[in-house]
C-alpha cells in the first residue's frame, strides 16, 4: 500500500501559482506542511505500507527531498489507533501521534532522547 501524501490539498501540480515558485520555494513549503499528511499515514499505517510525498507525481516533485521527519526513530506501533469521532491518536515506540481530521492538524510527538 503506497499512501500518497500532498503538502496541502490546493498545493500540487495543478496549482499554477504554486508551481511557478523555484524548487526551493517549493521545498521549504513543504517541508513547512509535512507533518499533518505524515501523521495521517501514520495512524493507519500498516505493514507493508509505504509514505509517498510531495507536490505532483514526477520525481522532481519533492519526492527525493531528503525530509528530516524520513530519518527519526518511530519504531513498531504499540497498538491501533484510538479514534474519537474525527480525532485519531496512535501509540509508537519513539512517538505519539495525534490527528484531528475536522481542523486538518496533526502532530507527532517524538519521544527520541
Amino acid at each position: 500500500m503506497l499512501y500518497k501524501g500532498w503538502p496541502d490539498h490546493d498545493i500540487n501540480w495543478l496549482n499554477k501559482e504554486f508551481m511557478a515558485k523555484s524548487p526551493a520555494e517549493k521545498e521549504a513549503i513543504a517541508r513547512k506542511k509535512m507533518t499533518y499528511p505524515l501523521a495521517c499515514y501514520l495512524i493507519g499505517a500498516r505493514e507493508n505500507s509505504y509514505f509517498c510525498y510531495g507536490w505532483g507525481y514526477g520525481i522532481e516533485d519533492g519526492h527525493l527531498v531528503d525530509y528530516l521527519e524520513y530519518s527519526k526513530k518511530l519504531g513498531a506501533p504499540k497498538g491501533d489507533a484510538i479514534s474519537k469521532g474525527w480525532k485519531f491518536k496512535r501509540e509508537f515506540e519513539h512517538a505519539i501521534v495525534a490527528v484531528d481530521l475536522e481542523k486538518r492538524e496533526g502532530r507527532i510527538q517524538w519521544l527520541e532522547k
